[in-house]
């Protein structure tokens, strides 16, 4: 932070007769009201644009209400202050620790700011998707997706390596981050292969219930997280729902 607690020494005194503006601003600035000082030091100016005091405290002015910005993140705004601050003391050039700042604010785009990766989706509403995955069906699974209202997200997988068909689907409630948890469930259906052979891991259809997290840019890509509990219609087995990891990978269009 900057020092901006002392007055130039080299500054003029303030007189007794001076103009009611520049002391009505000269005391908003020692309380801290920034905003009314700057009005009355800017309305002082114009009266009197050349006299060093003013030129003084209205700069300092500027610089408090540029480290207000800063707090808040606000850095067009920052950089703004900190320029009408140097048209009015130049001497801050003087100053190390504004120098860096300055220069640093210089350095960064600020016609286009960061987006937070929670912020909403706001054009993924009604797309149409491919991708990846590797899930239950094995590795390798071919993706065709639909988002729905933002909301709804059927998915059909073709897993040529298993062979299996799956089609399932999706509820994701936040629709209006980046990220947000999902739960969802289908039917995973085994295919004979090129060789006439059933899948040797799910020889008969099974249903699965999934829960995981759901990540979308605004750019399209998206992929998920979870894991599907696959349900076993053996009445013999230890485990009727086996949990398996799963992933996917996606590009909406």
């Amino acid at each position: 932070m900057l020092d901006l607690s002392s007055p130039d020494p080299c500054a003029e005194r303030v007189p007794s007769t001076i103009e009611a503006d520049l002391r009505e601003g000269v005391q908003f600035y020692q309380k801290g009201e920034i905003p009314s000082a700057i009005e009355a030091l800017e309305k002082a100016r114009k009266n009197n644009p050349t006299r060093p005091l003013l030129r003084y405290y209205l700069a300092r002015a500027y610089l408090r209400m540029a480290e207000r910005y800063a707090k808040q993140g606000d850095a067009p705004q920052q950089r703004r202050f900190y320029q009408r601050a140097l048209k009015e003391d130049p001497r801050l050039l003087e100053d190390p620790k504004f120098v860096a700042q300055y220069k640093q604010l210089q350095t960064h785009d600020l016609t286009k700011p960061s987006a937070p990766l929670w912020l909403p989706r706001k054009q993924r509403v009604w797309n149409l998707g491919a991708g990846l995955s590797a899930g239950i069906e094995g590795l390798g699974g071919i993706q065709v997706s639909l988002l729905l209202w933002g909301l709804i997200n059927p998915v059909v997988t073709f897993a040529p390596l298993s062979p299996s068909l799956d089609i399932s689907f999706r509820v994701i409630p936040l629709r209006s981050f980046a990220w947000s948890p999902y739960i969802g469930g289908g039917m995973m259906m085994p295919l004979k292969g090129w060789t006439g052979v059933l899948s040797a891991s799910f020889p008969e259809p099974v249903l699965h219930f999934d829960l995981g997290v759901h990540f979308l840019l605004e750019n399209g890509f998206s992929f998920t997280a979870g894991v599907s509990f696959v349900y076993n219609f053996d009445p013999k087995t230890t485990l009727p729902f086996l949990p398996l990891p799963t992933i996917n990978f996606f590009w909406y269009f």
